[in-house]
């Protein structure tokens, strides 16, 4: 896929080819302290991507779109779609950060810790241990936030895990949602996690109708600890490469610049901003 996709769960549509590469800024959120020695320190509360998109001489039908997102004729919450990132979990899901409050990231019964391990064919540097929980105990990724899937389009749903000792029998799970929120069906795969880091993965297409899909892991038996790390939801019926989250953002439209050149033709500016 490389076209960037605008619009709410259920409705995204191609955004037209802009006129010069799209800009994609990594922007930090915080403060920078510096000492009477000159030396510095940085609070980092988090960082957010701001798009800019420029096109010229658009057509009536394809900036009445446009018009519609940024007026809120069309009501969001909106998703970006972007070509540059594979996968559509969060960067908090990704690497299995424990959600607070239900929000995105990892929503996990039982305890878990931080362990200096991970899987040495995907990029990080900790994974997550989790020990204590019930038998039949579900980790939800983005249990708040699910992610978009396109009409007809398959996806394949991966993590990697490990025990500490023995093995565990484990069921990761895809659930389907349309618009409204009402689950149209779910798929699961069955596995079983070793001593070494091993990577679960399976795909499927989503039946008619679905907006949104999420991810889930089972553990059918008792709480043997396991260590989980790189989770990934991705088009495609293949497990590529893991990326680190953050193909699918929630975002803001912050301003439609627009000129007339030659009417009706128009040229505009589109600033989106990560909510």
């Amino acid at each position: 896929m490389s076209t960037w996709y605008l619009g709410p769960d259920g409705d995204l549509r191609a955004l037209p080819v802009p006129e010069r590469d799209p800009s994609m800024d990594v922007v930090r959120y915080g403060g920078i302290h510096q000492a009477l020695s000159g030396a510095r320190t940085m609070d980092v509360t988090g960082h957010r991507t701001e798009y800019s998109f420029a096109y010229r001489l658009l057509d009536a039908e394809e900036y009445a779109w446009l018009e519609a997102l940024a007026s809120s004729h069309i009501p969001g919450p909106l998703r970006l779609l972007t070509p540059f990132k594979r996968n559509r979990l969060t960067a908090q899901a990704a690497s299995l950060i424990p959600a607070s409050g239900g929000s995105v990231g990892a929503s996990l019964p039982g305890l878990w810790n931080w362990e200096p391990d991970w899987p040495a064919t995907a990029p990080g540097a900790r994974s997550l241990r989790w020990t204590s929980y019930p038998a039949g105990a579900v980790l939800r990724l983005d249990a708040d936030r699910r992610c978009p899937v396109l009409p007809d389009e398959s996806i394949t749903a991966s993590l990697y895990a490990r025990t500490d000792t023995g093995t565990v029998a484990v069921e990761l799970t895809t659930t389907a949602y349309d618009r409204t929120g009402t689950i149209l069906g779910d798929n699961s795969h069955d596995d079983t996690v070793p001593t070494d880091w091993y990577r679960m993965a399976f795909s499927w297409t989503p039946p008619p109708g679905t907006a949104t899909v999420d991810v889930t892991l089972t553990i059918p038996t008792g709480p043997v600890p396991i260590r989980l790390a790189a989770a990934q939801l991705e088009p495609g019926d293949v497990a590529t490469d893991w990326q680190h989250g953050g193909g699918a953002p929630r975002v803001l439209i912050d301003q439609l610049t627009t000129t007339s050149p030659r009417f009706p033709l128009v040229d505009c500016t589109l600033t989106l901003l990560e909510a």
